[in-house]
């Protein structure tokens, strides 16, 4: 009987902490392999590329050394049964102070979703941003550092928050589905892809100046600036499609070049220092053993190297 007792007062404990919007303090065990066991779904890079983070279906946030590829630290968001902790997006701060991770996360115990800011230098979860309505599945600072900005699953659109204190400055809920890529220009504008079909432009000052429907397929994925920010790279989910459009208009300026490629896709882009980068479902059989395709191009999108 004692036994029984003990088994509802833990279990009364367990859920008390729950409906208090608190984590379960009983420890989960797993396996530390010193590597994710899991799918990676998103990678950040700090301004000075020393550390990249990784985010991952096995609830771990890890950073490693850049030059090396060593790991450096894994950090441990709350984590509980099925999805909740799942980790669907991470950013790291311009100065690689703080790395921010999101996902199915917080759901269990506040029945709204949650960022987590972590201190990279300690590895100390140091703050909840709370009451996100759906799953985040994009995170991104702005190239200053002053903002996050976060991306939701569903027709919740994006927010926007003071990176300094992680209060919410701006949000826009007008979006038909789920936004999956947001990034700053480095003079602060900012440009959204959705599953609804549109690329949106924002001015600094978070006003939308330009919405456009895509012509390259119906889910736009991931979304990029050029270093001098006049020119914005769209990878898609449901096509092999690569686009390069005019931050002026949103239009159409040159398609990559993928006629090779069938079957798969690009749903990756970004622009780094002179290069395109294009990485996504596609697989090349090398010495065996299938490989994922990562294609650079020049810094204008235009020539394969």
């Amino acid at each position: 009987m004692k036994k029984l007792y003990l088994f509802f007062f833990f279990y009364l404990v367990i859920i008390s902490n729950l409906l208090a919007g608190e984590p379960p303090k009983d420890p989960i065990l797993s396996i530390e392999t010193d590597m994710h066991i899991s799918a990676i779904k998103r990678i950040g890079v700090d301004k000075n590329e020393k550390y990249i983070v990784t985010g991952s279906d096995d609830k771990t946030i890890r950073v490693w050394d850049f030059k090396n590829g060593n790991l450096l630290k894994t950090l441990r968001p709350p984590i509980g049964k099925e999805n909740e902790g799942k980790i669907y997006a991470v950013a790291i701060s311009p100065d690689a102070k703080y790395v921010a991770g999101g996902g199915d996360t917080g759901y269990l115990w506040d029945k709204y979703y949650s960022v987590y800011i972590f201190d990279l230098e300690t590895g100390n979860l140091t703050k909840k941003i709370k009451n996100i309505p759906n799953v985040i599945n994009h995170l991104t600072y702005s190239k200053d550092g002053k903002y996050l900005a976060v991306g939701i699953w569903g027709s919740n659109g994006i927010k926007i928050y003071d990176a300094n204190n992680y209060k919410l400055i701006f949000e826009d809920k007008n979006y038909g589905d789920s936004v999956y890529g947001i990034d700053f220009s480095k003079d602060g504008l900012i440009v959204v892809s959705s599953y609804d079909g549109y690329i949106r432009l924002y001015d600094k000052n978070f006003n939308l100046i330009k919405k456009k429907k895509t012509i390259g397929g119906e889910r736009p994925f991931q979304v990029s600036f050029s270093s001098d920010g006049t020119k914005i790279a769209v990878g898609y989910d449901d096509t092999k499609n690569v686009y390069v459009i005019s931050t002026k208009d949103l239009k159409e300026l040159y398609k990559l070049d993928t006629k090779d490629i069938e079957g798969c896709n690009f749903f990756s882009v970004s622009f780094s220092g002179d290069y395109l980068y294009s990485a996504g479902t596609c697989e090349k059989l090398i010495d065996g053993i299938w490989k994922v395709i990562i294609r650079r191009w020049d810094k204008d999108g235009k020539n394969q190297l």
